[in-house]
């Protein structure tokens, strides 16, 4: 069996990529990190896989962290952006099959777990929302 990983990222992106937008700003998605002057995006990171197959049935179970980062806001900016987008995130990927190309799988993901945080800078806010996305990947 060939490994998975980048065949995941890159259904996941396929998913999301040219879907996620708060209000005017569209937030694209990016597998490797953008320039430091990039403040509205998502980035796919961290695919883990654990393979749980047997004879007769190909199964792994694995993990995806997806980082949604909006920046630039004022001091007194809110965690709406990074919760809509994430909120958009999780409708597009929770509990639907997403088809990974070159493979006969399909990924049913659904949430492990959801963090925020906020990074002040000297003039603005860097909001961050963490969602861990765990999901089983079987042969079909």
């Amino acid at each position: 069996m060939k490994d998975p990983s980048d065949a995941i990222l890159t259904a996941f992106y396929t998913a999301l990529n040219g879907n996620l937008a708060y209000g005017s700003t569209d937030f694209p998605v990016y597998t490797f990190a953008p320039k430091a002057d990039v403040y509205n995006y998502v980035l796919l990171e961290d695919v883990s896989l654990v393979d749980d197959s047997t004879k007769d049935r190909y199964e792994s179970e694995g993990t995806i962290l997806i980082e949604v980062v909006h920046g630039g806001m004022s001091k007194r900016g809110t965690l709406k952006g990074v919760n809509d987008v994430g909120n958009d995130i999780l409708l597009l990927t929770v509990k639907t099959a997403i088809t990974v190309s070159g493979f006969t799988w399909a990924v049913t993901p659904y949430v492990d777990n959801i963090n925020i945080l906020k990074e002040p800078t000297e003039t603005s806010i860097i909001a961050r929302k963490l969602i861990r996305l765990r999901f089983i990947i079987r042969q079909t």
